[in-house]
């Protein structure tokens, strides 16, 4: 399966991104000495939940930027309203 990849050390990564869903893998792995073993996986991919950090930062930021923007105007319309007078 091309969706998946092992690297030099053996640790079995996605090659890409996954759709949710189940993928079956056999593994198979040999010695020097010629001794085999394989095994059947399953692996279960559950669809995302929950907002990515990078987005949540975003937003974060969003708000907080907007936040100051707000308070900024309130005390420049202050700052106006007290030079007016009553």
């Amino acid at each position: 399966d091309t969706r998946f990849m092992v690297n030099s050390t053996g640790w079995l990564n996605n090659a890409q991104v996954l759709r949710a869903g189940t993928y079956i893998l056999k593994v198979s792995v040999f010695d020097p000495y010629q001794n085999e073993n394989t095994m059947t996986i399953e692996i279960l991919v559950l669809p995302a939940t929950t907002i990515l950090e990078g987005e949540l930062f975003l937003i974060y930021m969003t708000v907080v930027f907007t936040g100051i923007t707000v308070a900024g105007f309130i005390v420049i319309l202050l700052i106006r309203k007290r030079r007016m007078g009553p």
